[in-house]
């Protein structure tokens, strides 16, 4: 519920997966509402999706539609282009699987330090 008070923002947050669930190796997975307007229409319209980063690991984030195609091994099945994001850096990624709360990536938000509102 927390949460809902900091989205829809640059924020990604790293929870414990259901039984049966989505989920990566290690039982977790991200979460994430976007501030990105066109994007939360597509959401609104067709509910949620799930997917990979627009980048491969490792390589820097991709703030163009042309550089997540780049970026990515084939051609994606879809690519929402709706000009560069907003901001130029990637969202705050915070895990919230353990006993505190921490900061694995940080990057673009309208907070000082998003931790104490979690």
């Amino acid at each position: 519920v927390k949460l809902l008070r900091l989205w829809p923002s640059a924020l990604t947050v790293v929870l414990p997966s259901t039984a049966g669930g989505a989920a990566a190796r290690g039982g977790t997975l991200a979460v994430r509402i976007p501030a990105h307007a066109p994007l939360r229409g597509l959401l609104y319209r067709v509910g949620p999706l799930t997917g990979t980063s627009a980048n491969r690991h490792g390589d820097p984030p991709c703030s163009t539609a042309d550089g997540a195609i780049d970026s990515l091994t084939g051609i994606p099945d879809l690519v929402l282009d709706a000009g560069p994001t907003p901001g130029g850096e990637p969202s705050t990624v915070v895990d919230l699987t353990g006993e505190n709360p921490a900061i694995l990536r940080p990057g673009a938000g309208a907070w000082e330090d998003p931790l104490p509102d979690l």
